[in-house]
C-alpha cells in the first residue's frame, strides 16, 4: 500500500490564502466535539488517503474471530483513556471502589440554610479535601486504593 505524506502540505482557506498551524488549531479547539466528529467522518468518506489513517489510529482487530473494535476504551474503574490493543499490565489501574462522601468535620461552619447543600458537583471540585472515600478515608485527590487492569466499558460511567 502507498503511504501519502500529507504532513507538509500548504493549509489554505478556499480562497487560497494561507492558514497557519496556530489558526487551524485554535479553530479545531474551539469547536464542540460533535462537530469536530461529523469534519472527521465527511473527510473520511470522502479522501481514502485519510480514511486509511483514521482507520490506523482508530481501530484494531481483536479475538478468535478478528473483529474490527476501537482501539481507545476508556476504563470504568479509573476513567481513564487507554490502548486496548496494548499488553495490559496488572497494575495499571487505580482505582476507588467506594463512594464519596462528606467530612462534616470539614465544613463544620458551613450551613446548608444558608449556603446551600455541602456535596455538589461545584464542592467536590472546589474543595476535594472536604470529601472522604467511604473505602479507605482518603480525600478525593487520593489514588485509588485497588489496583488491577483497565476494564473494559467505562464511556459512559459517571462518578459516584
Amino acid at each position: 500500500m502507498e503511504v501519502i505524506d500529507l504532513t507538509n502540505l500548504p493549509i489554505s482557506d478556499d480562497e487560497g490564502g494561507s492558514v497557519s498551524h496556530d489558526e487551524l488549531e485554535n479553530a479545531v479547539y474551539g469547536m464542540t466535539e460533535a462537530r469536530l466528529r461529523k469534519i472527521v467522518i465527511k473527510l473520511a468518506d470522502r479522501i481514502p488517503a485519510f480514511r486509511s489513517a483514521l482507520v490506523k489510529e482508530a481501530i484494531v482487530v481483536s479475538g478468535r474471530k478478528r473483529k474490527a473494535v476501537p482501539r481507545w476504551d476508556v476504563c470504568a474503574n479509573c476513567e481513564e483513556e487507554y490502548d486496548v490493543s496494548d499488553e495490559r499490565e496488572e497494575e495499571e489501574c487505580h482505582y476507588h471502589t467506594g463512594c464519596l462522601e462528606v467530612d462534616e468535620d470539614f465544613f463544620a461552619d458551613h450551613d446548608e440554610r444558608c449556603h446551600g447543600p455541602m456535596d455538589t458537583e461545584e464542592n467536590r471540585a472546589q474543595f476535594p479535601e472536604g470529601f472522604n472515600w467511604d473505602c479507605c478515608g482518603g480525600d478525593a485527590l487520593s489514588e485509588g486504593c485497588e489496583t488491577g487492569q483497565h476494564a473494559t466499558g467505562g464511556k459512559f460511567k459517571k462518578r459516584r
